[in-house]
């Protein structure tokens, strides 16, 4: 029940930016992924199954001294990714 709910909340949030970047002449494609296990193992295994170039993510980097700079999915997804990760602040 909890998992429709924010799967719901998301697809609200990227029709909105869909439509933000329709009128930039920009496209978009996304997919949610919900996840039972670790959400760097998600990502990583999503980004090797559709044989990604690149994965994007954004960073909050709030905990930790190994991650004063890189939160700690980005930081995961970019130590065990097959491809390359650009971080965004």
């Amino acid at each position: 029940k909890v998992l429709r709910k924010i799967s719901k909340d998301v697809e609200r949030w990227f029709a909105r930016i869909e439509r933000i970047a329709k009128k930039q002449n920009v496209n978009t494609k996304h997919e949610i992924l919900l996840h039972s296990t670790s959400v760097v193992e998600s990502i990583v295994l999503y980004a090797k199954r559709k044989k990604a170039d690149l994965i994007v993510m954004g960073t909050k980097g709030v905990s930790g001294y190994k991650r004063l700079l890189v939160g700690s999915v980005a930081h995961g997804v970019s130590q065990h990714a097959h491809c390359s990760v650009l971080i965004v602040r």
